[in-house]
């Protein structure tokens, strides 16, 4: 997400160094986690704050700080929502998994999917934001590509050659990943 008018990305600017910290505290507070990830719950509400610096830079600063710290409660919560139903999910693959007649082999398969969703994860997080942006929003939150070109307020065809992109970083990684595992152990 780029600013292009000077003044909105100097009020962006400005934005981030007065509230950052006031924003990670907060988020850290209502979720009870990590400087890393209160800092990805940042993040998001950031580009969101980027999306509307038109609007935001005609508030009052007191209204401005309400904004920011509203974003970041629902920006938490939508965290929240997400956690869960991916919890949700994995509680009932293992209710089905325990209903079925587990193989060696079935529970090896399962563990080593559960390590590459993690491991995916990882990869993602180091990526170039573009790239990042678009595959959290797809593989994590499951927007399909023209939903992230609206989201982030891009070309579908920026979407698709990030997605591409991130995707082909992904594999690599996740092969190199495999080529450490294989030599260590």
């Amino acid at each position: 997400m780029e600013i292009n008018d000077l003044a909105q990305r100097v009020t962006f600017e400005e934005l981030y160094y007065k509230y950052q910290n006031m924003m990670r505290s907060y988020a850290c507070s209502l979720m009870q986690c990590t400087t890393e990830q209160a800092d990805d719950v940042m993040q998001e509400v950031f580009l969101g704050i980027a999306r509307n610096m038109g609007r935001i830079c005609t508030m009052e600063p007191k209204a401005i700080r309400s904004y920011v710290m509203v974003a970041v409660r629902n920006t938490v919560y939508k965290h929240r929502e997400r956690a869960k139903k991916e919890q949700e999910l994995l509680e009932k693959l293992e209710e089905r998994q325990a209903l079925a007649p587990q193989t060696g082999d079935a529970v090896l398969a399962e563990v080593c999917r559960r390590e590459d969703i993690r491991r995916m994860k990882e990869l993602i997080r180091t990526m170039p934001t573009g790239c990042r942006d678009v595959l959290e929003l797809h593989y994590q939150c499951g927007m399909e590509l023209k939903e992230i070109a609206r989201h982030l307020g891009i070309s579908y065809n920026a979407v698709k050659k990030r997605w591409r992109r991130g995707n082909d970083l992904l594999a690599a990684g996740l092969r190199e990943g495999g080529k450490d595992h294989d030599r260590n152990g």
